[in-house]
């Protein structure tokens, strides 16, 4: 992610006066104080103030600190009118209090200052997940279940991040380096244009809803909900003007053009899922390979993020009185993969902060193109996050997520799969119905999920447990099926 920091502009005449008029005035009370200051008896100089703490994901950079609350700063003038000496006391002062000590929010980055000012910075992420899942069919049909527990490691990311051009010029690189995927997951250069725009270009995450927008890190649960999966927003390789810092100036805009092909084949699958066809995967290291057909895709997201909302951030560790974001996205590939790729989708979202209570809702439609002429909606969806934060390191959280599949589409994937039989080597038909069994088969998917979060530092060192319920509505009841999983995470990273 870019820094939100606004550019240094150069001086104008104007500024270069005041400028001038601000250090004149500095240098008056200078020796206005210095005199009553010489004449003042020795004194042990006080402690200094700690340092305010480093920002953190649990932490808006720019929220500004002013004057500690409850305290005044004292006025020019009576600081020049105070008498040259004062009495000698009587009695000792009293020591001045311990700062208390402020718990670390983050671990990292560490950046790397080179002698032109420039940074770079180095950093790590890993999740080391247990999973037991017990399925097999609905739940008191009285058949067979099977269960099964796995330990992993995911998401384990390296990147480096770089600003360049006093803050200018913006490079990030992440790696997955997990034990089953070699991935390049993002390279990108983003560069500020001016106080309200920046041009980002390489492969990044598109703008296709703030929710999807966020940092896996930032999750309410261990996993992406079932309709973000399905609908994205992807990894694609493009260009993209968006705000340079949304917190500042409340607005959230980004506007990408795109090639429309998926880098990494981990979401927007519910085209490719629908017609039982696997995805592509470019960006594995193992294999890597340029798009072989580009297809233009526009990409936009438009909000509006009330005072200190933090939108990036889904738990509110901050609390306080009522904040929100409110966005739309929407998304128009102009020569869509009919088996792999939405021909437009739409989504709308909003988030709630009150109090340490958190409500995230996103509603999504997602249309196709599966025959020559205009497309037509084929697929909806939404999810629903609450969570509320007990205290600052216990959380409880709920999800509900849900994903339909219109029955045009489904039967549009049924087509599909009788134009490939029809098109084929009779040898070859066993095979390509076993292949496609699951095509236009899948009516409805939901998510039920509870869990609570121990974030430890931050979002550095978190320890997550949720128990999810998966209900997937197929063509035919005994095909209904009903998977319990439950995941333990421990979350870390700098």
């Amino acid at each position: 992610m870019t820094s939100h920091l606004d550019p240094a502009l150069p001086a104008s005449p104007s500024r270069t006066s005041r400028t001038a008029r601000i250090v004149f005035f500095l240098a008056a009370f200078a020796s206005i104080v210095a005199v009553p200051a010489l004449a003042q008896p020795a004194t042990d100089p006080a402690p200094s103030e700690p340092a305010n703490p480093a920002p953190t994901s649990e932490q808006d950079t720019s929220v500004p600190t002013g004057p500690t609350p409850g305290t005044e700063a004292t006025p020019l003038v009576a600081q020049a009118s105070a008498p040259a000496e004062t009495p000698t006391p009587t009695v000792e002062p009293a020591p001045a209090p311990t700062p208390a000590h402020t718990p670390p929010t983050r671990l990292g980055p560490y950046p790397i200052t080179l002698p032109n000012g420039d940074q770079i910075s180095l950093g790590f992420f890993a999740q080391f997940r247990s999973t037991t899942t017990n399925d097999g069919g609905q739940l008191g049909d009285g058949g067979a279940r099977s269960t099964e527990t796995g330990l992993e490691m995911r998401r384990v990311r390296l990147y480096v991040r770089g600003n360049f051009l006093d803050e200018r010029l913006a490079l990030l690189v992440q790696l997955s380096t997990s034990p089953s995927s070699l991935e390049l997951v993002d390279l990108s250069l983003d560069g500020v244009l001016n106080d309200r725009f920046s041009l980002r270009f390489g492969q990044f995450k598109t703008p296709f809803t703030m929710h999807r927008f966020r940092a896996f890190s930032n999750l309410s649960m261990t996993e992406w909900d079932v309709a973000a999966v399905r609908f994205g927003a992807e990894r694609q390789i493009g260009f993209e003007l968006h705000a340079p810092a949304p917190r500042e100036h409340h607005d959230d805009y980004s506007l990408g053009v795109f090639t429309g092909v998926n880098a990494r084949a981990a979401f927007a699958r519910g085209v490719a899922e629908t017609y039982a066809e696997p995805l592509p995967n470019p960006s594995n290291l193992r294999a890597a390979q340029a798009p072989t057909e580009v297809h233009p895709e526009f990409i936009g997201r438009f909000g509006y993020a009330s005072d200190d909302a933090e939108p990036l951030i889904l738990s509110d560790a901050r609390g306080g009185g009522l904040r929100y974001y409110a966005g739309v996205s929407a998304a128009y590939d102009v020569r869509p993969s009919r088996t792999q790729d939405f021909a437009a989708r739409v989504a709308a979202e909003g988030l709630v902060k009150f109090e340490h209570l958190m409500v995230n809702a996103v509603g999504y439609l997602g249309f196709v193109d599966p025959t020559p002429g205009p497309f037509e909606l084929g697929m909806v969806g939404a999810t629903l996050d609450v969570g509320y934060r007990l205290k600052p390191r216990f959380e409880i959280v709920a999800r509900y997520s849900r994903v339909d599949t219109l029955t045009r589409f489904r039967h549009a994937a049924h087509q599909f799969v009788d134009e490939l039989l029809a098109n084929a080597d009779p040898a070859d038909a066993p095979a390509i119905t076993s292949a496609h069994s699951a095509a236009g088969q899948t009516r409805r998917v939901e998510e039920y999920a509870v869990g609570f979060n121990v974030p430890i530092v931050g979002r550095s060192l978190v320890v997550q447990t949720d128990f999810t319920l998966v209900r997937t509505d197929r063509v035919g009841t005994s095909n209904d099926a009903d998977a319990l999983r439950w995941r333990t995470q421990l979350q870390f990273g700098f």
